[in-house]
C-alpha cells in the first residue's frame, strides 16, 4: 500500500530532509503543488511546536514544567493575557524566546476552556462532572466533595458507635441489679427491686410506653404503681 504524501514527508524529515527540499521533490514526481504546500506547512508548524516544548521543558529544568503550566492556567483565570505569563516564566528562568510559543500554546487551549458552574474556575470542557444539584463542576469541586462526603461518612460512623455504646451501657446499667439500699420500686411480676423512672429507659422503649406512666421494670418494662 503506497504512503500517503503527508507520511513520506514525515519520513523524510525525520531524515533530515528540509521542507524546501521536499516541495521540490514532490512537485516533480507530479503532485499538486497546493497540497504539497498545505501538507509542509502543517509539518513545519507542528515540528516548530515541538521543538519549542523541548526547549521550554529544557529551559525550565530548575522548575517543574507542569508546575509552569498550572501557574499559567492560574494567570489566565485571573485575566492575564499572554504577556503576564511570559513573565512569569521568565522570571522562573525561561528564555523568553522559549517562554513566548510556549505560553501562546497555552492560551490557545486556555480559551477553550469553559467556567465551572460552582466556583467558576476555567476548565477543559471534558474535565466536568454534575453534580447531585445538575451543576456542571472542576474537578476541584468535585474531589472537595469527594472529600466532604468522606468526612461526612467517617463523623457518622464514630457518632453511631458513640451511640451505640451509650446504649449499650444504658442497657447494662438498667439490668444490673439496684445497689445496696436502694429503694427502686418493687416489681410485683419480678418480684425484685427492678423500678426505674421512665425517662432512663431507651428512646426506642420509652416510644411505646404509656405517658401516664412514671415508673417501669427494667426487666420486663411492665409499669409499676
Amino acid at each position: 500500500m503506497a504512503r500517503s504524501l503527508r507520511d513520506r514527508a514525515v519520513l523524510l524529515m525525520k531524515d533530515g530532509r528540509s521542507a524546501d527540499e521536499l516541495r521540490v521533490l514532490f512537485v516533480a514526481e507530479g503532485n499538486d503543488p497546493h497540497e504539497v504546500q498545505a501538507v509542509l506547512t502543517q509539518l513545519v508548524a507542528l515540528q516548530r511546536q515541538a521543538v519549542a516544548e523541548a526547549a521550554f521543558a529544557a529551559r525550565a529544568a530548575t522548575v517543574d514544567p507542569n508546575r509552569l503550566r498550572a501557574d499559567a492556567q492560574w494567570i489566565f483565570s485571573q485575566g492575564g493575557n499572554v504577556d503576564a505569563i511570559v513573565a512569569h516564566f521568565v522570571r522562573n528562568g525561561v528564555a523568553e524566546e522559549h517562554a513566548r510559543p510556549e505560553a501562546e500554546r497555552l492560551m490557545a487551549i486556555f480559551r477553550t476552556f469553559l467556567p465551572c458552574q460552582r466556583c467558576g474556575t476555567p476548565s477543559p470542557p471534558k474535565s466536568f462532572v454534575m453534580d447531585l444539584n445538575g451543576l456542571s463542576i472542576c474537578m476541584g469541586c468535585n474531589l472537595r466533595d469527594g472529600i466532604n462526603a468522606s468526612n461526612a461518612r467517617a463523623v457518622a460512623s464514630e457518632m453511631e458507635a458513640v451511640a451505640g455504646s451509650s446504649l449499650a451501657a444504658l442497657a447494662i446499667d438498667l439490668a444490673a441489679p439496684p445497689p445496696l439500699g436502694s429503694t427502686s420500686p418493687w416489681c410485683a411480676t419480678c418480684r425484685a427491686q427492678t423500678g426505674v423512672h421512665v425517662n432512663v429507659a431507651p428512646q426506642a422503649v420509652r416510644a411505646q410506653l404509656d405517658p401516664r406512666w412514671q415508673w417501669i421494670c427494667r426487666q420486663c418494662w411492665r409499669p409499676i404503681a
